[in-house]
């Protein structure tokens, strides 16, 4: 088994509850304390005081280390004299406040690849982009038929003249700031702009055309006021 190339794990793992179920093995831990190392330079607080901690570092003390691997600290605290001898993996260093572990030959483990992984989402990001520009009219077809439309927006889309853009006109139809007459009442004022014709060609007024725009200006209430201009003019 060739033992070149990367297997990148994510540092969320060391929450993972299958990854803390049980009583780690020594190889576990040695791999725990690889994701607990710092990838960048940093601190932490023990009783107040900041203790820096550098990029490759474990600032976790023996207690932590044994409630967190399920060992007693007599054993974390031989295991991890072992690494630093015999193993020279590690070098702990100790004083009164705290206590912090520095891997040996950590970039053997983790690669600073802070530069690469910002490449790699520049170019994941223009590839995205492209992508949705390119297949632009295509995207729009493949929503259109996975959005579920209420029963309600169906009824005015059928009575709606002008059908553009299916996917944006449900979106103003969901607004909860415009209040909206019964679906009964729409209806009934597009069946009557369908009668006002204003326009010499026969086309219906701008703002009527788009049924996103119709919607957003609530311009059902446009229809409801000619309706009472014509009401004084029969009476």
């Amino acid at each position: 088994m060739p033992l070149d190339g990367w297997v990148r794990l994510h540092r969320v793992l060391t929450s993972d509850p299958i990854w803390t179920a049980e009583p780690f093995t020594r190889g576990q831990a040695w791999v725990d304390l690889i994701m607990l190392a710092n990838h960048l330079e940093g601190y932490i607080r023990v009783r107040g005081v900041k203790v820096e901690i550098k990029r490759g570092q474990v600032g976790y003390s023996e207690v932590a280390l044994a409630q967190r691997w399920r060992w007693s600290r007599d054993k974390v605290r031989r295991w991890l004299k072992e690494l630093e001898g015999k193993e020279e993996k590690i070098i702990q260093q100790k004083n009164n406040i705290s206590s912090v572990i520095t891997l040996i030959n950590y970039g053997k483990y983790q690669t600073n690849d802070t530069a690469n992984d910002t490449a790699n989402k520049q170019q994941t990001i223009q590839q995205t982009n492209s992508k949705r520009y390119t297949n632009k009219n295509d995207k729009n077809d493949k929503n259109e038929k996975k959005i579920l439309y209420n029963s309600d927006f169906e009824k005015f889309w059928a009575a709606y003249p002008n059908k553009k853009e299916k996917s944006f006109a449900y979106k103003s139809w969901q607004k909860t700031n415009i209040p909206r007459p019964a679906i009964e009442l729409i209806i009934a004022a597009i069946n009557r702009q369908k009668e006002w014709r204003k326009n010499a060609d026969g086309e219906f007024r701008p703002e009527w055309k788009n049924p996103a725009t119709w919607l957003n200006k609530g311009c059902w209430d446009d229809i409801l006021e000619i309706e009472k201009e014509e009401a004084k003019w029969f009476y």
